[in-house]
């Protein structure tokens, strides 16, 4: 693949976990090993993989969250290590799993909608957050109101609201559905689809339902024991070529 036709590159990236054992000394557990793989501008790469596979790991070191110890990460064709968090969020935004742990209760919709806004000095505030709602598909009343006051499927997508209004070039998604009621999965699901064909974003989408994960994506890779086991197209569907355990995963839940 031509480099210049990506937006995210991982390249050997290796992530551990410390830990102080009774004898003094640290435990090193690997999370994450040899983790190499491109996500092309435009497209949705999807991450399967059982619980601790590294899957939430790899998109906390995508976003800053987790500190890069080996390997690198290039956004945009920029080491990630080169830039501050303040720069990343104008790259990349995560969105994640439980919706009511992401906002302060206190604030209205738009005092949370503002925030990014303010904090990155960017002029016309109104107009943007009521251009980012249409985009959204919620009405300009939702900016009145506290969180308590929305559905789960109104609050993720006042979640997406948030994460596009500096205009990122890579969306993460953290099981973004799996705490919604199955009648308003997909109303957020299409959200992210539209906003994406819309502003011409890439999206990373982790999930534990792997079929909403082929249908989000374009590939998928699947993780296992911190480790890429196995990855596959979605496009021609074409899965006769599955290593054993990804049929395992992609015939019955986990």
């Amino acid at each position: 693949m031509n480099k210049n036709t990506n937006i995210l590159s991982l390249e050997k990236v290796f992530f551990y976990r410390r830990e102080k054992s009774t004898l003094f000394k640290n435990k090193i557990t690997t999370i994450l090993k040899d983790i190499t793989f491109d996500l092309e501008k435009g497209k949705t790469l999807g991450i399967i993989g059982e619980s601790g596979s590294g899957k939430s790991t790899i998109l906390g070191l995508i976003q800053g969250l987790l500190s890069l110890e080996q390997g690198k990460i290039i956004i945009n064709s920029v080491n990630i290590k080169t830039l501050s968090n303040y720069k990343l969020s104008l790259n990349s935004q995560i969105i994640f799993q439980n919706v009511s742990t992401c906002f302060n209760p206190r604030l209205s919709v738009e005092d949370i909608l503002e925030e990014p806004l303010i904090i990155h000095k960017i002029e016309n505030k109104r107009k943007k957050i009521i251009n980012i709602l249409d985009l959204v598909e919620l009405p300009i009343n939702v900016l009145s109101r506290k969180p308590k006051e929305l559905s789960g499927g109104q609050l993720q997508r006042i979640n997406i609201a948030r994460s596009l209004l500096l205009n990122p070039k890579l969306l993460l998604c953290d099981e973004i559905v799996s705490s919604l009621d199955i009648s308003i999965q997909a109303q957020v699901l299409n959200t992210v689809n539209m906003v994406k064909d819309e502003l011409g974003m890439s999206v990373i989408f982790v999930s534990h339902d792997v079929n909403v994960t082929k249908y989000m994506s374009d590939e998928i890779l699947v993780l296992k024991d911190g480790i890429i086991y196995d990855r596959f197209d979605t496009i021609n569907n074409d899965y006769s070529e599955l290593k054993p355990y990804t049929t395992e995963l992609t015939t019955q839940p986990f």
